[in-house]
């Protein structure tokens, strides 16, 4: 069985990043996540049968064989890319406006980042694994790395009356996030536990209350600096505490943890060293 010109055709278009010839083109007033539907399925169509091929080719189609399998996985990949892309050019602006004095009294920002999550997550049944579990990943990174960085860009100092409920909102919507992930079929369960240890951090009472919670995220995520930690304090509202800073700078130096076993995570998430004029 010969691997079908239309099979190599379709994924040598996906894989430039365009329609593929072979499907029948969209009317033009269709958003381009629908657009992206269409090739989701199509490419998902052809990496079937391109199994289906694999088991009833003879060594004549051989080399067909490895040119369109080839052209598909470039395909998929581009494909993934494609939706993170989309992802995170939509999400952003509403990550921005998290953890500011606006989001402590309203939803509507964390809500539109999960619905599209949400819109999103439907895109995974289009893939076969293991890419739907690559994509699963990447989103839950995303999800996570994003949200941290919105407590590194030192928006706003809380006080006693409102860290209790910027913890508290946290730890929800840390919850949210969990959640969509599991349903995702991510098995990151690492980053599970970032954004709840943070928000413990801002609701601790007593500067003791800190450095348990300051070697748990330690001890997940050894990637975390100074500076990571400097910004959260400062979100609490206790600042630069002497105490705290020499307990963390101990952990680190204590750390026998090499490089290669480090899960990345907080060394991919940037930090301001200074506050931010305005609070939004």
């Amino acid at each position: 069985m010969s691997v079908p010109p239309l099979l190599c055709q379709a994924a040598a278009d996906c894989a430039q990043g365009v329609l593929p010839r072979c499907i029948v083109a969209l009317s033009p007033d269709q958003s381009e996540m629908n657009r992206t539907e269409a090739v989701c399925g199509r490419v998902s169509g052809a990496d079937l049968l391109l199994g289906h091929a694999k088991h009833n080719t003879t060594q004549s189609d051989a080399e067909q064989y490895r040119c369109a399998e080839n052209k598909l996985e470039e395909a998929i990949k581009n494909l993934k890319d494609l939706l993170l892309h989309l992802f995170t050019n939509d999400t952003k602006p509403h990550f921005q406006k998290l953890i500011t004095k606006k989001w402590l009294t309203k939803n509507t920002a964390f809500n539109t980042i999960m619905k599209s999550t949400g819109i999103l997550c439907r895109f995974l049944k289009y893939l076969l694994p293991p890419h739907d579990k690559d994509l699963a990943h990447g989103i839950h990174h995303y999800l996570v790395k994003e949200y941290i960085t919105q407590i590194m860009k030192r928006k706003m100092r809380l006080n006693n009356l409102r860290r209790k409920k910027a913890a508290q909102k946290m730890r929800e919507e840390g919850d949210l996030i969990n959640k969509a992930a599991d349903d995702m079929g991510s098995e990151q369960k690492i980053l599970h536990h970032a954004i709840h240890i943070i928000s413990e951090i801002i609701g601790a009472k007593k500067k003791y209350d800190i450095e348990p919670k300051l070697d748990e995220l330690f001890n997940l995520y050894p990637d975390i600096s100074e500076d990571h930690i400097l910004c959260i304090l400062h979100l609490h509202g206790i600042g630069n505490n002497k105490k705290l800073l020499e307990h963390f700078q101990k952990l680190q130096e204590d750390s026998s943890i090499s490089d290669s076993s480090i899960p990345r995570l907080f060394s991919e998430i940037p930090y301001s060293a200074q506050v931010a004029c305005f609070s939004f």
